[in-house]
């Protein structure tokens, strides 16, 4: 349970825009190209996973910012 509200509260701090690529990326430890909006395309397949590749990494600085690192 600790770790559940641990993980609730740091998930809170994470911005609507980027919940998709950390529940994908992070914490299913999938590709960029896995992502696949609601009306199927898929915005990081192919020669856009370099541009997935770079919103993982500033969704990460954004949380971390927001941690307080």
């Amino acid at each position: 349970i600790d770790r559940l509200s641990k993980f609730s509260d740091i998930m809170r701090l994470v911005i609507p825009t980027d919940r998709q690529i950390i529940d994908v990326c992070i914490l299913h430890g999938h590709s960029p190209a896995r992502i696949t909006t609601r009306d199927g395309r898929r915005p990081y397949y192919g020669q856009r996973h370099h541009d997935g590749l770079l919103h993982v990494r500033a969704a990460l600085d954004r949380l971390a910012i927001a941690m307080g690192s």
